[in-house]
């Protein structure tokens, strides 16, 4: 219905916001940690661990629930509500302690709170129990029976000896065997200091000749005794090691070694004292360990020690040796002149059983035999010989064999080696003689030699150009008695020599030009010898030709102005001193030295203006001439234009008679312009030809070229 007033109510409305789970539970710590004793009983709190949550209700703190979770929660027990954690009940029935440090003293758990009654959120926190450890347990000790050793004479355990423990509640015992250890502290002794005995020689071997004892005042392993021999037995005696009895272990000789002095020695057995224990040392105590730390020492015996006697052996001499030559073979000498009663030897025997060589008795029997002094005749089996030798006497003469020797030799007979030429021969009755042999009369000059020795006879010289015959005396001598014989030796001479040239006196003679070989021989009768020499014969030169120019004219030179000095024709008027002007040629049948020439200027005349009259000789010369032939300028020559020289060239042989040959040179200047247009030029300015020796006359021998300017033509001259 509307009115226009406005109406109006009013009414209370309460809205209710209800809690949601939206928030976790919460710990004071991210982790925990606690103790407990390890004895502590099933039940007993150890800690009360909370957390807090903001919700409400089931929601918030109210309904957390609490919980263990890991390895070894079973050993703990939580509340679920109040968060106590108490030790859980013995997993054992009866068990007095649930908790054992011994066995696990730690225990790493996991927390867990969760709200909404444990059906919403969780959180986990780690929790570490650690278990105090607690005196719970007796003393364990690691063996049920303990043993320790002690000398004798010791007041105490070196190193204390601790066996007993205790942790203040528990106790624990153990059996500890004491062994009392004997010392060897006593030396082994003999029952005497020195023992003597007397053995024969011929003893045999095993035989017992003494027994040593010795005590020692120690017990068990320390008295039991060895004896050795030291020294002094010389492997002829042993010892028994346990029972100390002495034995012959070789054959003994009274010859060889008459006595001994033994070193015997007993050594006792002192080693580690463990050997040495026995039931009646042991003494058994029963300890209660009341510390923790204990030991026990084991102690060992001392070094073995010994005892030292000298055993006397005399060895006794007995009658076993036979008596015997020495040397078995003996030696005697006797000259063959001896007189009857004469002593020849003595004989010399030995016997090892007696010490003077008088107790023997000799006596000569077929064969000749020694006895003892029993009168024991020696042993056939022993070989004895006396070997008794007759010494010669010299009383016999050597005597040659041949009182007469004829030798036939050749003069050339060898010198070296030097060749026998016989050998003579001597015997001597008398076995020790030496013969010597010597040449006493004959050896005129020493022409042969006599081997004293063998008897040979040699040549000492050269037999040619000497006597035919020769007589020699010989003789042989024992050095007492001599003995003479003749050699005759002839000389038989030889056709051995070749002819030899007396003239011409040298091995080649040269006389003149042809070789000859020149054959001499001699007229040898049993052989016949040739000698054989060349002869050069050459024919020697004398000086018998004269020189001669290769042209009787005069040589006719032109020197022409302004040319170069090079031209053949002539000389430059400008020309330097050396410059070549001709060539001068002369010859000398004659050979070798006699043949050579040399040249010479004698005079140079001037001719002035075409003059026909000389103006005298110039000086100094205007030209030089070699000793061959060339000629030169010696000077400036331009000063003597239009101008004629005439030169006297002499040719003269080198050796004597110093023959020569004069030839005539005309030099003149002519100016280029006044030359002849037909003058003739030479292709060279010196020529050479040979000609034969024997050549015929006339006969043309140069080959000259020439040209003339005017008509371009070569002509031969």
């Amino acid at each position: 219905m509307e009115t226009q007033e406005k109406l109006s109510s009013t009414a209370t409305v309460t809205i209710e916001i209800t809690d949601a789970n939206d928030n976790s539970p919460v710990f004071d710590q991210e982790a925990y940690s606690i103790s407990v004793d390890e004895t502590a009983l099933p039940g007993d709190p150890i800690a009360t661990i909370t957390a807090s949550d903001a919700d409400t209700g089931s929601y918030g703190t109210k309904g957390i629930v609490y919980q263990l979770i890991g390895l070894g929660t079973e050993k703990f027990n939580v509340n679920k509500k109040s968060g106590v954690i108490t030790v859980a009940p013995c997993e054992l029935p009866g068990a007095q302690h649930c908790l054992d440090y011994e066995t696990k003293s730690v225990y790493y758990l996991n927390y867990k709170a969760t709200d909404d009654n444990g059906n919403g959120h969780s959180t986990v926190v780690q929790l570490k129990i650690t278990l105090n450890d607690n005196n719970d347990n007796p003393p364990i000790f690691e063996a049920d029976n303990y043993k320790a050793l002690i000398d004798e004479g010791s007041s105490k355990f070196e190193p204390p000896l601790q066996v007993h423990a205790t942790d203040g509640n528990f106790t624990s015992t153990t059996m500890v065997e004491i062994t009392v250890l004997d010392v060897n502290n006593n030396h082994p002794v003999f029952g005497q200091e020195e023992y003597v005995v007397s053995v024969p020689e011929d003893t045999k071997i095993g035989t017992s000749i003494e027994k040593v004892v010795a005590e020692d005042a120690d017990s068990g392993i320390n008295a039991e005794l060895v004896y050795r021999i030291e020294k002094g037995a010389f492997d002829d005696f042993t010892i028994d090691n346990k029972s100390g009895i002495v034995m012959v272990s070789s054959k003994l000789d009274y010859d060889l070694r008459n006595s001994y002095s033994i070193n015997i020695i007993a050594v006792d057995g002192g080693m580690s004292a463990f050997k040495s224990s026995s039931p009646s040392n042991l003494k058994i105590f029963r300890a209660i360990l009341l510390e923790k730390n204990y030991g026990i020492n084991v102690l060992s015996g001392t070094p073995a020690l010994t005892g030292t006697t000298t055993l006397n052996v005399r060895v006794l001499n007995t009658n076993d040796k036979i008596p015997f030559f020495a040397p078995s073979t003996q030696r005697a000498e006797v000259k063959e002149d001896a007189a009857v009663g004469d002593v020849v030897h003595t004989l010399v025997a030995k016997d090892l059983d007696v010490d003077d060589i008088q107790a023997l008795n000799f006596a000569a029997s077929e064969p000749i035999t020694a006895v003892d002094k029993n009168g024991k005749e020696v042993m056939d089996d022993l070989s004895f010989k006396v070997h008794i030798k007759i010494s010669d006497v010299n009383d016999n003469a050597p005597q040659f064999s041949q009182k007469e020797h004829v030798v036939n030799i050749v003069e050339s007979i060898p010198l070296s080696p030097p060749a026998p030429i016989l050998q003579l021969r001597a015997h001597d009755a008398d076995t020790t003689s030496h013969l010597t042999y010597s040449i006493i009369a004959g050896n005129e000059g020493d022409v042969f030699s006599l081997d004293p020795s063998t008897g040979i006879m040699y040549p000492r010289v050269s037999l040619q150009n000497r006597k035919p015959k020769y007589s020699l005396k010989v003789q042989v001598s024992d050095g007492v008695h001599t003995d003479t014989a003749a050699v005759y030796v002839i000389v038989q001479a030889i056709n051995q020599n070749q002819p030899v040239f007396v003239k011409p006196s040298s091995h080649n003679a040269t006389v003149y030009v042809e070789e000859l070989v020149l054959v001499a021989r001699d007229h040898g009768s049993q052989t016949w010898h040739e000698g054989i020499q060349f002869l050069t014969i050459v024919i020697k030169d004398i000086d018998d030709n004269l020189p001669r120019y290769t042209s009787t004219d005069p040589y006719v030179f032109h020197v022409k102005e302004n040319l170069p000095a090079s031209t053949r024709i002539g000389v430059n008027v400008n020309a330097r001193t050396g410059e070549f002007v001709a060539q001068l040629v002369a010859t000398d049948k004659d050979a070798d030295v006699n043949g050579s020439l040399s040249y010479t200027i004698i005079t140079s005349h001037l001719y002035r203006g075409g003059a026909n009259f000389s103006s005298g000789s110039v000086v100094p010369q205007p030209f030089a001439i070699s000793e061959s032939g060339k000629l030169t300028t010696a000077t400036l020559v331009a000063e003597y234009n239009q101008e004629r020289f005439k030169l006297e060239i002499v040719a003269k042989e080198k050796a004597p008679p110093y023959r020569e040959a004069t030839a005539y040179v005309n030099d003149r200047h002519v100016p280029a312009r006044d030359r002849p247009s037909d003058a003739i030029d030479f292709d060279d300015s010196r020529y050479f030809e040979s000609v034969r020796l024997s050549v015929r006359l006339p006969q043309r021998s140069l080959r000259r070229v020439c040209h003339r300017e005017c008509c371009g033509k070569w002509n031969l001259l």
